[in-house]
């Protein structure tokens, strides 16, 4: 993991470090997500948030993304680099 803290009210529902080089333009990355682990932490899985880990400056950002409930997944349209990712609620944000 990087070494900023998501932050002690960050409800953490999964993580991923993702490294597959570099690529020209951007994609749409879907994170899975486990629907009980969210229920069990008290986050509704429509409130749940796509959080990117950036080194400069260092600190985790939201990226705008849709839940989709149905097949328990997030879908962040036009990431342009891979990193550290969060799907969780409360993650503090670099200000």
């Amino acid at each position: 993991m990087p070494p900023d803290s998501p932050g002690e009210q960050a409800r953490i529902v999964s993580a991923w470090e993702i490294d597959a080089g570099t690529f020209a333009g951007s994609v749409d990355v879907a994170f899975r997500y486990d629907h009980a682990l969210a229920a069990a932490q008290g986050v509704a899985e429509t409130d749940l948030q796509v959080y990117r880990y950036t080194p400069s400056p260092p600190g985790w950002r939201k990226l705008p993304s849709s839940v989709h409930t149905n097949i328990r997944h997030t879908v962040v349209p036009g990431v342009d680099s891979f990193s550290f990712f969060l799907v969780g609620a409360g993650v503090e944000e670099y200000r």
